[in-house]
């Protein structure tokens, strides 16, 4: 029997094949084999919804080092008010990350703890 043509390149559980394109999706081949591709409609929403989850995490990662950089680069020039002025950026993006799952807890409480004693040992 042919497969109607509204349903060229989707899958048993209905994913559209442009939609799997991400690395993430298709690893290397390990021993035992094995697949990427979701079987049901439900493996598929969950695959979309972490891939989601993951993009939104990397950003808030992505924050919490750039304003790290910025900080560190300010305290390398001896620019220690203008760090301290910048300081409640890193903040916000380190509790945010924190409050989203990004990050843990303890793990926001220790980065922010040891850029404050950075800033202030200058």
């Amino acid at each position: 029997m042919e497969t109607p043509r509204h349903l060229h390149g989707v899958y048993p559980c209905g994913l559209q094949e442009e939609k799997l394109q991400s690395p993430a999706v298709f690893p290397k081949d390990r021993e035992g084999g094995g697949s990427a591709i979701p079987n049901t409609r439900s493996a598929a929403r969950q695959l979309r919804k972490s891939l989601r989850r993951r993009r939104r995490n990397d950003l808030r990662r992505s924050a919490i080092r750039y304003w790290r950089k910025q900080i560190l680069k300010l305290i390398s020039e001896g620019n220690r008010e203008e760090a301290l002025r910048i300081f409640p950026n890193y903040q916000k993006a380190v509790d945010k990350a924190a409050s989203h799952g990004a990050i843990h807890k303890n793990k926001a409480d220790r980065l922010k703890a040891r850029m404050w004693r950075r800033i202030t040992a200058t």
